[in-house]
């Protein structure tokens, strides 16, 4: 259904267009470019108020490389006849002045006159024909869906109008003097955390709340993140994207703010706050694919088959691996490495953001199915390592301590390396996607088939029951980001328990495991199982990740549909029952909007878990034993997917160490966990009354003690202020 929306208004555009242009002839000019532009909108270039306009337009003359050719020289010329800027500077229509010239793949233009405070609309007209948008346009205005922005709510105030009756399709805007935005000082001070001290929030701006924007969740929801005491945010992606309601990995425009959220300088103002309260920004960026709204595949298309053409410097026809969206991006052009320097250069300059999570990052390069078999894009591949040092060091040399995250999930080999480079050279070394949801689902459920969690200890191993060290991944630093969700997994919770509505009847079913005697149940202890879960993953060596809602133990199924109707819940992130927009309504429960249950906070329960968790993000970062520690032990009462999980934490600061244990089973366990550092009482950082364990003596150097099913302690030398209340 979608796919057919799109295609009826590219129709629409295409005959509105056809109606509209102007065909002249003329003979090219070709001249060299003014010293110092590049590609894009380069204002006050070369003269104060002049806007110097530059197109690539390369069109490949040689094959595309392929895995039976992988170093085919590659070739390109001037691809187009000839380009026309049209726009509210010459009413919209195309003559000889406005005609571009040339310079080798370049078209490129100088406009001179212009209002220096008036925001200008324009496209580019091709061939008398096609008319598109400038890739690097910061503002785009859209005919179908602007006019839903402000449909509830003020989201982008005083947005520009599209230039309706003057052009059809999407329009760029640029403006010579748009004001500058101030900074705050204490963003200007703000000094990013260390990437192995990094609690990250994954947030959909779409889902965080009812009419979501940069200013409505400033001015509602901001605290909520403050309260939990993480210190990074990475945004789901927010460069324009196709229509307005979407995760946002369908993006056209890459260096355009979505609309949808509300204006650039609202994110500017969303990442001061941010700083501000010394929270990091990471964004999400979408470089592998862009949609048939990408004024780059628009160039260079196939009509017929409805994809980039063979000869589009910047895309393949077809993708080379199965998890491809829309039209994929060929990285082993140089036009595309170009365009992805520039997005970096881009974000990380204009908006100080701190890093970006590369999506899809172990498609980069990868040149298609392969007669070796269906894992051969999991091998270490060297152009693909050589590629992702390549990238790397050009962002470090804008910021050295830039985050770079790759969702990779390729051998370990590879993920090795590039965690690895740049470290011996002072930089921090690239961070690697580290997907824990099936083991971390297991052990929330009570099963130990599959609940090893080895696999996320990248740098150094665990112990296992006979004190020896296992596991490990051989890195050099602690660059595996853990996470026990995100937006592309299964909440825990449901895994557990299900999802039951208002009604009582149950849209997903929990598989979470009974106790022999039925007296223990996983399936109903949810929030409980959730905060298990989180003090034997916040802690762990090295960065982590929390998806939004997973602080409360949200139990929305990911891929079910629901109606508002049977949600529940009343308040500012509340769908009411009348509201249109969830995923059910659409037909696309994965990605459709997923239900807001802002009330969970209300149950003592979920409100109890946001407060385990809120107390553990505090130790992580604050208490010695994580701040300056001498030793980190992972060990488990027997083989890795025993049950009974403990962990030491010992710090070089006297009498400040951490014991953390947890009883995964459904069923009360004994543990006798040996390599105490100090001997003496040790009391419950939650407090007497949390599993009603107040404190313990450990003699020898060696703690005794049994836990209930679910049960969780962390132990302190020092008494603590109970966090859960």
């Amino acid at each position: 259904m979608k796919q057919l929306f799109v295609t009826f208004f590219c129709l629409l555009a295409f005959s509105a267009k056809a109606q509209l242009t102007h065909t002249h002839s003329s003979t090219r000019v070709a001249q060299s470019m003014p010293v110092g532009v590049r590609d894009g909108i380069n204002v006050n270039a070369p003269n104060e108020g002049d806007v110097t306009l530059v197109l690539r337009v390369p069109r490949r003359t040689s094959p595309q490389h392929t895995w039976q050719n992988p170093d085919i020289p590659q070739t390109y010329e001037l691809g187009r006849n000839r380009v026309h800027v049209i726009g509210d500077f010459n009413n919209w229509q195309p003559s000889s002045r406005y005609e571009m010239k040339t310079d080798s793949i370049f078209y490129w233009i100088t406009l001179t006159g212009l209002d220096p405070n008036r925001l200008y609309r324009f496209q580019y007209l091709v061939d008398d024909t096609l008319r598109i948008t400038d890739p690097f346009t910061e503002l785009i205005l859209d005919p179908w869906n602007d006019g839903m922005i402000n449909q509830h709510v003020e989201i982008f105030p005083d947005l520009p109008p599209f230039p309706e009756g003057y052009t059809t399709g999407l329009v760029a805007t640029f403006q010579i003097n748009r004001p500058e935005f101030e900074w705050s000082q204490e963003a200007l001070d703000f000094v990013p955390p260390r990437q192995q001290d990094l609690i990250i929030y994954e947030l959909l701006i779409r889902d965080f709340m009812q009419f979501p924007s940069y200013d409505r969740i400033m001015d509602y929801k901001f605290q909520h993140l403050i309260d939990l005491g993480i210190n990074a945010i990475k945004i789901l992606p927010n460069t324009e994207f196709d229509r307005n309601n979407s995760w946002g990995y369908n993006p056209n425009h890459m260096f355009a703010v979505d609309k949808a959220y509300g204006s650039p300088e609202a994110f500017k103002r969303f990442i001061d706050k941010a700083h501000s309260h010394g929270i990091a920004i990471i964004m999400d960026i979408v470089l592998n694919h862009q949609t048939n709204h990408s004024p780059m595949t628009k160039l260079f298309w196939d009509y017929e088959n409805h994809r980039p053409a063979t000869d589009n410097p910047w895309f393949h026809a077809e993708p080379t691996h199965r998890w491809n969206v829309y039209f994929q991006m060929n990285h082993r052009s140089v036009h595309t490495v170009y365009f992805s320097q520039r997005v970096a250069e881009f974000w990380m300059k204009e908006f100080r953001i701190n890093g970006i999570r590369f999506d899809l990052s172990k498609a980069f390069t990868f040149l298609g199915p392969h007669p070796q078999g269906t894992d051969y894009m999991e091998r270490a591949c060297p152009v693909r390592i050589q590629y992702w040092k390549d990238y790397a060091d050009f962002m470090w040399n804008i910021n050295p301590d830039f985050y770079i995250i790759l969702e990779h999930f390729a051998d370990n080999d590879e993920e090795r390396t590039l965690a690895n480079h740049g470290i011996s050279e002072g930089r921090p070394g690239m961070m690697l996607w580290g997907n824990m949801n099936w083991a971390y689902s297991w052990l929330a459920m009570g099963y130990s088939e599959g609940s090893s969690l080895d696999w996320a200890f990248a740098k150094g191993g665990r112990t296992d029951s006979q004190g020896n060290v296992v596991g490990g991944r051989g890195w050099k630093a602690h660059n595996l980001i853990v996470y026990a969700e995100s937006h592309d997994e299964e909440r825990v919770a449901t895994r557990v328990g299900g999802f039951v509505n208002t009604d009582g009847s149950r849209v997903h079913y929990g598989y979470g495991r009974t106790s022999p005697d039925g007296t223990y149940n996983t399936r109903h202890l949810q929030a409980e199982r959730k905060a298990l879960v989180a003090t034997f993953m916040i802690p762990l060596p090295g960065p982590t990740m929390i998806w939004q809602f997973g602080e409360f133990a949200y139990d929305g199924p990911l891929n079910l549909c629901y109606t508002p109707v049977e949600l529940g819940g009343t308040g500012i992130g509340t769908f009411p029952a009348d509201q249109d927009g969830l995923g059910g309504l659409h037909g696309n429960c994965r990605t459709g909007r997923a239900p807001l249950l802002w009330h969970y906070l209300e149950r003592a329960e979920n409100r109890h878990t946001f407060n385990v968790f809120r107390g553990l993000i505090y130790l992580r970062l604050n208490h010695p034993a994580f701040t300056n520690q001498r030793n980190f032990v992972y060990r488990t009462g027997g083989d890795a997917t025993d049950l009974r999980r403990w962990i030491i934490a010992e710090s070089y600061v006297a009498d400040s160490s951490v014991i953390i244990l947890g009883n995964f089973d459904v069923v009360a366990r004994d543990f006798i966990v040996p390599g105490i550092p100090v001997n003496g009482t040790w009391y419950n950082f939650f407090g007497a009354n949390h599993f009603n364990i107040g404190s313990v003596v450990v003699t020898n150097h060696r703690m005794n003690i049994t836990l209930p099913p679910g049960a969780y302690i962390i132990f302190t030398k020092e008494r603590q202020d109970n966090p859960t209340k």
